[in-house]
């Protein structure tokens, strides 16, 4: 059976998305915390999957919308979706390096149509919550002098402020 074009360009279109899939899928084989030393190694997945579960948790506790809740979520889900061709590149290096915007818009868009969806406040809340799953992850799985000095800066910081204020203030706050 011959094959018009439309047909094969159908074809094309499903097989560039299988190709994104396929390199989508590999969020559970990139590996996080590079120079850290830890207990278990945690991929992508499970990092993204954790932040998208704080979100979910905390965006109502905070006064954002469901609207905003649901934004969030989705780039909860995609914040770090560069990092399938980057890895995990380490803070202290990212914060050399001039900003990584055109290596990770030439990868993704869809992480970047998820984020222009979101309020100020919903960025600000998956920026918490990405902090807040790196404390909970260290907390638990770190190992030695380097991990608890990382784990302990955000959480110090959050501690203090949570003791100052109630609880919903405290997170409040943040999101200001």
């Amino acid at each position: 059976m011959r094959m018009n074009a439309g047909t094969c360009s159908r074809l094309q279109v499903i097989a560039r998305a299988g190709m994104q899939i396929d390199e989508k899928m590999r969020v559970a084989h990139v590996k996080r915390w590079q120079i850290v030393r830890t207990a278990r190694e945690q991929t992508l997945a499970e990092h993204l999957y954790r932040v998208w579960l704080l979100v979910r948790e905390i965006g109502p506790l905070v006064g954002l919308t469901p609207d905003e809740v649901r934004a969030a979520e989705n780039f909860a889900l995609l914040h770090d979706l560069p990092e399938i061709k980057t890895g995990d590149i380490a803070t202290p290096v990212k914060s050399m390096l001039p900003p990584l915007d055109h290596i990770e818009s030439a990868f993704s868009h869809e992480h970047l149509d998820a984020m222009a969806a979101c309020t100020r406040k919903s960025l600000k809340l998956v920026k918490l919550c990405d902090l807040i799953e790196a404390v909970c992850f260290l907390a638990v799985e770190g190992m030695g002098n380097h991990a608890m000095e990382v784990e302990s800066g955000f959480t110090n910081a959050f501690t203090r402020c949570w003791l100052m204020k109630s609880g919903r203030n405290c997170l409040s706050m943040w999101m200001l």
